[in-house]
């Protein structure tokens, strides 16, 4: 009888361990990127925003691309659109930013390019495809 009693106990006790140590984990990251925010005069929230807000974007941009590609008009408007809702928030941190080491911009350099050609690929083999599709439709 003990010992199943004290199960639910231990149980909740673990669960309030568990949440502690996220809260902590939570006050930790919030702490470090404010402390660097002043030091790099970069506000995360902002930072953080952009990425929020430019991501479904994207995505509707990408769908905007391929109906485009599909209806056989340029799709340089889009593709330009792209561009820019993939790179504002490293645009903001390089415009923004101060005393930044230099090696965050290799790394944001890095990082755009290696991303940028694995994106570009994906969009060219579903372009690729909508191609097909749009010639097999029409004969």
């Amino acid at each position: 009888m003990f010992s199943i009693s004290i199960i639910p106990l231990f149980i909740r006790i673990k669960e309030r361990v568990i949440l502690m140590y996220c809260m902590n984990l939570w006050q930790t990251i919030y702490d470090y990127y404010f402390a660097i925010s002043t030091k790099y005069a970069v506000n995360p929230v902002v930072f953080i925003s952009i990425h929020v807000v430019c991501t479904p974007l994207l995505v509707i941009n990408i769908w905007w691309l391929l109906r485009t590609k599909k209806q056989g008009k340029p799709v340089f408007v889009p593709m330009l659109c792209a561009i820019v809702l993939y790179n504002i928030a490293n645009v903001y941190l390089v415009v923004v930013g101060r005393n930044i080491p230099l090696y965050i911009y290799l790394m944001l350099v890095v990082f755009t390019l290696y991303s940028g050609y694995f994106s570009v690929t994906k969009i060219r083999e579903k372009l690729a495809k909508t191609t097909v599709a749009c010639e097999d439709t029409s004969h």
